[in-house]
């Protein structure tokens, strides 16, 4: 009989500060336990399956050279939930648990500062390990107490979360400092460095030529679904699978996730979006916590409420067949840039403006 690895659960406290923890934060606690369950659980896709391989791989080369791993895009696709699987992957294994000696920390992660500075990211590094001892105002000494302090806890790669907010063009000066600062630690450590971020961190990356070429042969993107073509619509198909699975085997009754009408539907409702799917269901979990039934109804009622609804006078999850085929359209002309050459006045309850 094949072993399967436990699935990995987000919600394990980790050794490090990822950022906001997970784990320590007390409202989730208030959330009903068949939502908190729905929040923490990772269903994986084509992107996501691409990054954590990356990830993965500029992990193993650590040790032995010191490069990196891109991971862009826009928010709600999934950057730090893909980052914070990857940590408590890596910190599941048994060749990083703690010892009588030490508390081994293979991986640190931090989110840039919006006015970066080398003392500020040595200081936020120092602090993601729990370090206890005040980080020295000399920049030296600074850097001489990182250096003994990675070497002593076996840091092996660092992400650099939010990363854009470190290549901003009103602070080239300084964030070519930091860079170089970067680039030494690398190359002195050979460790392994992610950086995470908006897509345009890498043009901006561009500008500084001695530290991109190290981060040249594993970049990843995440994009929102698609489904304008049979492989796209497999893996949204896919995904909202997973999640129909989850609710059944929760022991809930919810209508079909993944015939094509449906597809549709949730497509027009979130652009494919990983966060706006994930919300649209968790406010099903909070609004509905009784119901062991889930229908079209409740989710188009539910819909009705989201922020990001922009068409409110429509009723996207009971609304005819044929209606949904005209929005689904429409949608896709405007993403692919097709201008409607009829009537410019948009009809009632077709989908105006972006997301």
């Amino acid at each position: 009989m094949m072993n399967h690895k436990p699935e990995i659960n987000v919600f394990t406290p980790l050794p490090i500060d990822m950022n906001s923890d997970l784990s320590t934060n007390p409202k989730i606690m208030k959330l009903p336990p068949n939502a908190r369950e729905l929040y923490f659980k990772t269903f994986k896709h084509g992107c996501f399956n691409l990054g954590l391989k990356e990830l993965r791989q500029s992990h193993m080369m650590s040790g032995l050279d010191g490069q990196g791993c891109i991971v862009i895009g826009k928010s709600g696709l999934g950057k730090s939930r893909l980052l914070r699987y990857f940590a408590t992957e890596v910190y599941q294994q048994p060749d990083y648990q703690a010892t009588d000696e030490v508390t081994k920390l293979p991986l640190l992660s931090i989110r840039v500062p919006g006015k970066p500075s080398i003392l500020g990211i040595i200081e936020k590094l120092m602090d993601c390990g729990r370090h206890e001892h005040p980080t020295p105002r000399n920049i030296d000494m600074a850097i001489k107490q990182l250096y003994r302090f990675i070497r002593f806890t076996g840091v092996e790669i660092i992400i650099f979360d939010e990363f854009q907010h470190l290549l901003r063009k009103n602070a080239l000066i300084r964030t070519r400092d930091i860079m170089a600062f970067i680039k030494v630690l690398m190359d002195d450590l050979c460790l392994s460095v992610v950086f995470s971020g908006l897509p345009e961190l890498v043009t901006l990356l561009d500008e500084h030529e001695e530290i991109r070429e190290r981060f040249s042969s594993a970049n990843v993107e995440l994009v929102p679904f698609n489904i304008n073509n049979t492989k796209n619509m497999k893996e949204f198909a896919s995904y909202l699978k997973n999640i129909e699975n989850h609710f059944t085997n929760a022991g809930y009754s919810i209508c079909s996730l993944v015939e094509l009408d449906m597809l549709k539907r949730f497509y027009i409702a979130t652009l494919g979006v990983p966060r706006r799917i994930t919300q649209l269901f968790m406010r099903v979990m909070t609004q509905l916590p009784d119901k062991k039934e889930i229908t079209v109804n409740d989710l188009n009622l539910i819909f009705k409420a989201m922020a990001y609804n922009k068409i409110k006078n429509f009723n996207l999850f009971t609304e005819h067949a044929y209606q949904i085929d005209a929005q689904y359209s429409e949608l896709l002309n405007k993403q692919n840039g097709v201008i409607k050459k009829s009537n410019a006045n948009h009809k009632a309850g077709t989908r105006q403006g972006g997301s």
